[in-house]
């Protein structure tokens, strides 16, 4: 069997090829010969350690030029570390390599999409346009409306206070404040106070619920996450790095492992977080709530990367879990026992 990218030969069953590392067939190519290394990468991508993750990957690629694995994780890296555009050609290789790859596919769209949001965010400020706000229109109209209104009510009121007969008719300049010609001396005013208009009471601030930071967040993690994991809501609170979502249950999926792959999936995406509270819906009833920390996510995903399972994780990385059922267990609706670690 000829490569197609080196074109060395190789023996006939041979899943990837032997000098570059290309897949063959549809296998992993050349993973089995670098585990250990992209796992290795993974956890010092997770620490925050990007040149030293970035260091391994390049010394997989010397090996294995066409592992498209390595590509990928270091399409992850420039994503994590705001090279969007470097991060757009590694996807492209590894798709170049494995076009059939769906992950690849989301990361790369999910990519384009920051750098489209951006770029038209950096046009809208040089041209002078103000970012989204609430509308303008009913807020001048309701302002005309209070300032019509106060005029009118000033005029009436001035009116009740100097109060004149039907026949009366005034001929000549009258300064305010001054008695009448025609009323006498007993009955006249020494001094008239000026009428003045009631202050306008400022009009509260108003809010768009569709715009700020929550609702950005909210539309990165559900353009993001893992075809399982279905974003219902997202609240930060920036004292504390710290943010609460809500997400829906996955049918033939415990609730515990529902919310590890959602709070993963929070970190991966929004690494500005360390604690995270997850809550799980089902038919808009809570069926459980738990914590996990930003250090407890990067321990599960190492221990995903050298293979273990998300079951397994789920039942150590959770803290603080809080279910209305009290059996254990990892069927559907029933959080899986032990989840008190990982705080």
């Amino acid at each position: 069997m000829v490569c197609p990218h080196c074109f060395q030969s190789n023996d006939a069953g041979a899943a990837f090829c032997r000098e570059c590392g290309a897949p063959l067939k549809d296998a992993e190519g050349s993973d089995q010969e670098v585990y250990q290394d992209l796992a290795r990468a993974n956890l010092f991508r997770m620490r925050g350690d990007s040149k030293a993750a970035t260091d391994v990957c390049l010394g997989i690629l010397k090996r294995f030029p066409h592992n498209p694995t390595a590509h990928s994780l270091l399409g992850d890296i420039s994503a994590d570390s705001g090279d969007l555009a470097q991060a757009v050609t590694w996807y492209e290789m590894a798709l170049d390599l494995v076009p059939d790859s769906t992950v690849d596919k989301q990361k790369l769209d999910s990519v384009r999409q920051r750098i489209s949001l951006m770029e038209s965010a950096e046009t809208a400020k040089q041209i002078g346009i103000p970012e989204k706000g609430p509308a303008i229109g009913p807020y001048i109209a309701l302002v005309v409306v209070t300032v019509l209104a106060v005029g009118t009510g000033a005029f009436f009121i001035g009116k009740s206070l100097r109060p004149t007969k039907a026949d009366d008719t005034i001929t000549g300049q009258v300064t305010v404040g001054s008695p009448r010609p025609e009323d006498p001396p007993e009955s006249r005013p020494t001094d008239v106070p000026a009428v003045k208009d009631e202050p306008k009471k400022p009009e509260p601030e108003r809010h768009d619920p569709g715009v700020g930071p929550d609702a950005a967040w909210l539309a990165t993690l559900q353009a993001k996450a893992t075809d399982k994991t279905t974003f219902l809501g997202l609240v930060s609170d920036p004292r504390t790095q710290s943010a609460s979502v809500t997400v829906r249950t996955v049918t033939g999926e415990s609730f515990a492992v529902t919310a590890t792959r959602a709070a993963l999936d929070v970190f991966r995406s929004l690494p500005a977080f360390t604690k995270l509270t997850v809550r799980v819906l089902q038919e808009n009833t809570i069926v459980l709530v738990a914590d996990m920390s930003g250090e407890a996510a990067k321990t599960a995903e190492a221990a995903l990367a050298a293979g273990d399972t998300i079951e397994s994780q789920a039942q150590v990385m959770l803290s603080d879990v809080w279910s209305p059922h009290t059996s254990t267990g990892g069927d559907q609706g029933q959080p899986p026992g032990g989840t008190t670690g990982g705080g």
